[in-house]
């Protein structure tokens, strides 16, 4: 893990260095921690989501070496958890290529599925629970326009496509964490699915156009509640996100903005509906794959 290295040409440079100047104690940018080996990187590897030559640390190839005496069991999805007793948990278990059942005997078990499918699991494993509240972190966007017009027109270098940094606010108590993503293939497809902006004029604002993207602390954020019934998975909202917290994080964000020269586009802010940010290890709510 490392901070990252800004190429000498970067447009997130001259971003962040205009931004660092307004540092304060109550909001502030940081240097994003990527466990990425720079000197390693090639040029024509240009995202975060996929290792060119093993530059970008993938978690597989540690656990594998770590994992000691345990057997993998690949392809294999847990179904359901039947606990006789603390010294008899048998785990019902579906092969995913060929639909075969089988069981497994443990005295210990330990869950590490993701918020979403640890509560279906559970739903699905035990009567006595009826439902489960999970608390969300949602994610929201609002474009940035960089009023200097600084590179409109001149080529970027930075090294990745998802090169971003830390912006960390203060609100109550609470240190908000948001990122600012260079205007890259990323940005062009949030910006171009969420705001409809037509193409002959996107690619040339996204030599000025960044995307602030920060998240919610769960307190203040939606929360639902999922069920099952019949044996089908049912969810809804029971709370929805605090808009006065939302609202007083944007404006502390947006005085800051605008003493760096950033416009920020409030009329365009867009916060994800409940669970869609892809954090929570499922893919759907309601699924049971």
């Amino acid at each position: 893990m490392s901070n990252l290295i800004f190429q000498k040409k970067s447009k997130m440079l001259n971003l962040y260095s205009r931004l660092e100047r307004n540092n304060n104690e109550n909001i502030y940018v940081e240097p994003s921690l990527l466990a990425v080996d720079f000197k390693r990187l090639e040029s024509g590897c240009s995202g975060l989501y996929g290792s060119c030559n093993g530059a970008i640390y993938n978690s597989r190839e540690t656990f594998m070496n770590h994992k000691g005496e345990a057997t993998i069991s690949p392809n294999t999805l847990l179904d359901k958890i039947i606990y006789e007793s603390s010294e008899n948990i048998i785990l019902e278990t579906i092969n995913t290529h060929s639909g075969e059942k089988s069981k497994i005997k443990t005295k210990k078990l330990i869950l590490g599925c993701g918020a979403i499918n640890t509560s279906k699991l559970l739903l699905k494993s035990f009567k006595d629970v009826e439902s489960i509240h999970i608390r969300d972190s949602q994610g929201f966007r609002i474009p940035l326009i960089d009023i200097t017009l600084a590179g409109l027109f001149g080529k970027s270098y930075d090294e990745t496509e998802l090169t971003n940094f830390y912006l960390k606010t203060k609100v109550d108590e609470f240190l908000v964490h948001g990122q600012l993503y260079f205007s890259g293939e990323y940005v062009k497809n949030q910006i171009s699915k969420q705001y409809h902006i037509p193409k002959i004029l996107l690619s040339n604002l996204l030599n000025i156009m960044y995307i602030y993207q920060g998240y919610l602390p769960s307190k203040y954020s939606s929360i639902g509640k999922l069920m099952i019934r019949n044996n089908k998975f049912d969810f809804k909202t029971v709370k929805k996100y605090d808009k006065k917290f939302l609202h007083k994080l944007v404006n502390y964000n947006n005085h800051f903005f605008r003493k760096s020269k950033l416009f920020q586009m409030n009329v365009m802010r867009d916060i994800s509906d409940i669970f869609i940010v892809y954090h929570f290890g499922a893919i759907s709510l309601l699924s049971n794959d």
